[in-house]
């Protein structure tokens, strides 16, 4: 019972981030919404061996570091990305 719930709900959510408006809207807003954090982020300043710091410096930083991570697990980008050789099985 609960499996079938869950398979609806997924089923709906699939649905409506297919539609057109949705994808517009998420283009658009979720640029804004990342670069509104690291802003706010900018303003958290710290010092570390006499060098400022930003928040935003420290996020961007790790993320980098985790996607080279991530990559680094998955292979290369265009086989994390789905166009790889590894993708093309036959």
């Amino acid at each position: 019972m609960a499996n079938e719930l869950f398979r609806r709900q997924l089923a709906s959510y699939a649905a409506v981030h297919r539609d057109w408006r949705n994808k517009a809207t998420h283009f658009v807003g979720i640029p804004l919404i990342v670069f509104s954090l690291m802003l706010a982020l900018s303003l958290w300043r710290f010092e570390v061996l006499g060098r400022e710091w930003t928040g935003s410096l420290l996020v961007s930083m790790f993320l980098v570091a985790e996607t080279m991570v991530m990559m680094g697990r998955r292979g290369d980008l265009a086989e994390a990305m789905g166009e790889g050789p590894s993708m093309n099985r036959t």
